[in-house]
C-alpha cells in the first residue's frame, strides 16, 4: 500500500507547478510533493462512505431497517473510521522514534512516513466536513477534533514535528474498538458478553493511548518546544499547543461518556439511554 502511496506522490510534479509558488506563500513547501496523496484520501474516504451505504443495508437488512436516517449515516462515517484506524495505526507503530525523524523532533522530514501522514490529512479533511454537514447530530466536539487534526497534519508539511506524527496516529488505538462497540449496538448485540469484553477493552486502550501515551507525548512536545524556543515560530507553537490542550481535555470529556455509556447498555441492556456516537 505504501509502494502505492510512494507512485501517487511520484505524479506530483507533473501537476505542482502552478501550486508550487503557492504552497511556498503558505510555508507548505513539503506538501507540494504530497498533495495528490491527500486529494487520493479524501476521495477514498468519499467512495468507502458511498459504497457501505450500497452494501451494508444488504448484509445487514434486519439491522438497517430499524434504523433511523442519521444513524444509517453514522454507520457509513464508522466504517471509513475503522479503515482509516486500522491503516493508521499499521503504518505508525514501527516509525515510533524512527532514527530518520527522531534525530530532529522539530524540523526533520521523511517522504515515506510525510505519504503517511497525507493519507491522515485527507481523513481528517473529510472528517471535518462530515462533521460540520451534520454538526446538529454529532456536536460540536467532533467537528473541534477533526480540524485540530487535519490542521496538525498540514503543519507537518513545513515540515514540522514529523516526529510526531506517528505518535499521534498512535492515539487512535481505541478507535477500531469503539467503532465495534457502536457497531453491535446497532446489530441486536446491546448488553451482550462480547460487547462487555469491547467495552472493556475499549476503555483500556483509550485510557493507555490517549490519557496516559498522549499527554506523555505532549508532555514531551511542549519541552521541545521550550528548548528550542529560539528558532521555532511562536505563532505555530502556540497553535500547536493550543489544539493539543483542547484534543486533550476533549478526551477527557469523552472518557467520561464512554464510562457513561457503557454502564448504561449493562444496567439496563434494553434501553440505549446512553448512546455512544
Amino acid at each position: 500500500m505504501t509502494h502505492f502511496l510512494e507512485s501517487i506522490a511520484e505524479y506530483a510534479d507533473l501537476w505542482s507547478d502552478g501550486l508550487r509558488p503557492v504552497l511556498a506563500g503558505l510555508n507548505l513547501e513539503k506538501l507540494t510533493y504530497h498533495w495528490p496523496v491527500v486529494l487520493a484520501s479524501t476521495l477514498a474516504c468519499s467512495l468507502i462512505f458511498t459504497l457501505s451505504g450500497i452494501l451494508s443495508p444488504m448484509l445487514f437488512p434486519a439491522s438497517f431497517r430499524n434504523m433511523k436516517a442519521f444513524q444509517r449515516i453514522n454507520w457509513n462515517i464508522h466504517v471509513v473510521s475503522m479503515v482509516h484506524c486500522c491503516l493508521a495505526l499499521y503504518w505508525s507503530f514501527p516509525l515510533i522514534n524512527h532514527p530518520k525523524l527522531a534525530d530532529d523532533y522539530i524540523n526533520s522530514y521523511w517522504p515515506y512516513f510525510s505519504n503517511i501522514a497525507a493519507v491522515s490529512c485527507g481523513y481528517f479533511l473529510w472528517d471535518f466536513v462530515v462533521s460540520m454537514r451534520y454538526i446538529k447530530q454529532t456536536g460540536i466536539g467532533f467537528a473541534v477534533h477533526g480540524l485540530g487534526s487535519f490542521a496538525v497534519f498540514l503543519l507537518s508539511f513545513r515540515p514540522f514535528i514529523n516526529a510526531y506524527g506517528p505518535v499521534f496516529l498512535m492515539l487512535e488505538l481505541s478507535t477500531p474498538f469503539l467503532n465495534l462497540h457502536w457497531f453491535m449496538d446497532k446489530l441486536g448485540m446491546t448488553g451482550s458478553l462480547p460487547q462487555l469484553v469491547n467495552g472493556v477493552i475499549l476503555l483500556a486502550t483509550f485510557f493507555g493511548s490517549r490519557l496516559v501515551f498522549g499527554i506523555y507525548w505532549a508532555i514531551h512536545l511542549y519541552t521541545n518546544f521550550y528548548h528550542n524556543w529560539d528558532t521555532v515560530p511562536h505563532y505555530l507553537a502556540i497553535s500547536v499547543v493550543v489544539s493539543n490542550m483542547a484534543l486533550n481535555i476533549l478526551n477527557f470529556f469523552w472518557f467520561s461518556k464512554m464510562v457513561s455509556a457503557i454502564r448504561g447498555r449493562f444496567d439496563q441492556p434494553d434501553t440505549l439511554a446512553h448512546p455512544i456516537v
